[in-house]
């Protein structure tokens, strides 16, 4: 491959909709194989709590990987407590 992709958005996780996953072990060679330069990283519907906190995690390691944090409609006020936490940390930016 001769280009770069800028992708949407990639999920993580298992799912209980479709038969396709992502685990965190698998992320840097999918960035690899497919040529990818910055992943935007969202959950998908199982897990999405663990997800969302290996999300944060992830993102502030890689500069590759930014975060899309899943606010879940039973938790939106513990949701957005966690993402006020976040967001003193200087790798906030990086959420979006």
């Amino acid at each position: 491959m001769n280009y770069k992709i800028n992708d949407a958005h990639i999920h993580l996780g298992n799912s209980s909709i479709i038969n396709q996953k992502l685990l965190v072990k698998d992320i840097e060679n999918f960035r690899t194989k497919y040529n990818i330069d910055n992943i935007m990283l969202m959950s998908l519907d199982k897990d999405i709590d663990k997800n969302n906190k290996k999300i944060i995690e992830l993102s502030k390691k890689s500069k590759h990987i930014h975060g899309l944090y899943w606010i879940q409609k039973n938790r939106i006020n513990e949701d957005v407590k966690i993402l006020e936490q976040e967001k003193e940390d200087p790798q906030f930016c990086k959420f979006l």
